[in-house]
Parts: C-alpha cells; sequence; structure tokens
C-alpha cells in the first residue's frame, strides 16, 4: 500500500514538474519571439495637437511593439522635456503612431523613436516616414530603436545602419569608456560641447559591422577592454559570444537623403539616464538633427 502511495506521489511530481518546464519553456519561448519580431498593433486615428507645432518642434515616440524598456522610457520622459523647454524647442511626446500621418508628420522637424521596438508603423506610414527623411526630416533613434526587431530593411540598413547582433545576457550591464572622435570641422558642435572621454553603465549593443561601411560619422566608440559579450541565452544563441573590436561605435550620425539622422546605442538601463554628460550627447544629437544648430 505505501509503495502504491509512493508511486503515486512521484508520478505527480513529476507531473508537476513537466508542466513547470513546459510553462518555463513557453514563457521563454514568447518572451525571444516578441523581443525578435514583436507583438504588432497598429494606431491609425489622428492626433488633437495644439497650434504651436510646426515650429522648431519634435515628436517622441516611445512606443513599444517588442520589448519594452520600461524604466529607460519612463525615466527619460521629463528630461527630453527639460532639454527641449530649455532650447524653446516644441515636443509632443506619444505612444500612439496615429500622428504618423500626411498632415501632421510634416509639422516636425525631429522624429526621435525613443527605445521603440518592433513594427511601430505599418505600411503606408512607413512610407510616409520614409519619404519624410529623404525630404529633410530629421531622425534621433535610442538604444532600442536600432535592435532587430523591426523588421524593415530601409529602416536597418540605411536609416540606422547597422545590424544589431546581440548584447551581453549575464553581464549585461557594464561601465564602458566612450571616446569621442574628432571629425575635420573643428567649429562642429559636437567636437565643441561633448567631452573627448566619458564613463558610463549601460547595456552595450554589438553590431554585425561598423556603421562606417554605410558612410556614417561616428561620435563615440566603446573601449571593449575588460568587457564580457557573451549573448548565450541559456541554451540560446551560444554563438553570440563576440564584440566588434577595435572599432565598436556607440554613436554615429549620418544625412539620409535630404535628411538627418543620428542613433545612439545607450539608453537601456535607467541608471545611464542620470548621466549629465550622457544627457549632453542626446541633446547635441537633437540640435543636430533636428537642424536646430
Amino acid at each position: 500500500m505505501q509503495n502504491v502511495i509512493g508511486m503515486k506521489i512521484i508520478k505527480y511530481i513529476f507531473i508537476v514538474l513537466l508542466f513547470i518546464v513546459l510553462f518555463a519553456g513557453i514563457a521563454m519561448g514568447a518572451f525571444i519571439y516578441k523581443a525578435k519580431f514583436g507583438f504588432n498593433s497598429y494606431e491609425t486615428t489622428p492626433h488633437t495637437l495644439d497650434a504651436k507645432y510646426g515650429d522648431k518642434s519634435i515628436l517622441l515616440l516611445s512606443k513599444t511593439n517588442g520589448f519594452r524598456h520600461g524604466e529607460a522610457i519612463d525615466v527619460s520622459l521629463p528630461i527630453f522635456n527639460d532639454i527641449a523647454e530649455s532650447n524653446d524647442w516644441n515636443l509632443y511626446a506619444t505612444d500612439d503612431a496615429g500622428v504618423f500621418n500626411a498632415d501632421q508628420l510634416k509639422l516636425f522637424d525631429l522624429v526621435i523613436f525613443n527605445n521603440a521596438t518592433g513594427k511601430v508603423l505599418n505600411p503606408d506610414q512607413r512610407k510616409l516616414f520614409r519619404d519624410y527623411i529623404l525630404d529633410g526630416g530629421g531622425f534621433l533613434g535610442i538604444h532600442g530603436a536600432g535592435d532587430d526587431s523591426h523588421q524593415w530593411e530601409w529602416y536597418t540598413d540605411t536609416l540606422i545602419g547597422a545590424r544589431f547582433s546581440h548584447h551581453p545576457i549575464k553581464y549585461h550591464i557594464q561601465e564602458g569608456i566612450l571616446n569621442k572622435e574628432m571629425h575635420i570641422d573643428s567649429s562642429h558642435s559636437f567636437n565643441v560641447e561633448l567631452t573627448p572621454s566619458f564613463s558610463i553603465k549601460d547595456e552595450w549593443y554589438v553590431f554585425y559591422e561598423s556603421p562606417r561601411r554605410t558612410g556614417a560619422n561616428i561620435l563615440y566608440t566603446l573601449d571593449e577592454a575588460d568587457l564580457d559579450w557573451n549573448g548565450a541565452l541559456g541554451p540560446f544563441y551560444k554563438e553570440k559570444d563576440f564584440g566588434m573590436g577595435d572599432d565598436h561605435p556607440v554613436v554615429w550620425y549620418k544625412n539620409v537623403g535630404s535628411g538627418r539622422s543620428l542613433y545612439s546605442a545607450m539608453g537601456h538601463d535607467k541608471q545611464s539616464w542620470s548621466s549629465a554628460l550622457h544627457k549632453k550627447v542626446i541633446e547635441e544629437g537633437m540640435r543636430w538633427a533636428g537642424g536646430f544648430d
């Protein structure tokens, strides 16, 4: 009798463990799928905008159909607002992409993808946004805006200019040293306003290639010394154990058609937004990309 009871207990334990393993596997699969492809939804209803937009105006989009950097987005919003107010720029912040319509998008000098992930725009909105950039609009991408969840070849290869590979997993927040590259024009605001080097803790992205190859001007590179680059996620992505070597760009900018594009891989960790030097990079990036210089 005791043996029968014992076998039943073992059977129940086995079933419970099996369900736990299955649930964990499903949860992990859903997490990876969302991070890589997103669960996509789209908004098309135009917004109600104040009449002030149209002169030195910035559209800040924090929409996420992929992984959401919730804490970073939350702490960044008042920082973007403070930067805009101190420069007399008009900032409109939203998670709703309905503002990407022909009448309203043209009111903004600069569009910021603030850790925006996944397919945040539908096909019509994508075409509108591409034309907006090529015709002279500005773009600033923050961290997750450069990951591999966007599923848009022009956006990845041209607007960002580099394809995301991975980021470290076990030691995903590490302190790194950023070094600025000087540019031919010594009066360039990036040369004048930004520090030559600074240290900051963040999650560092690895790209398959340097954006130099797509014509980008590199603003800051990362010193890879003493940093861990293993991007394995348990049994997944074991091949993701490499950095970019001596040329590891973190912030870069370039012209795209008649427009301007600047991307910063910083901004994952909420603490990175407390760095005055990081905030200065963002401010000067907004100034250049928006054509406010």
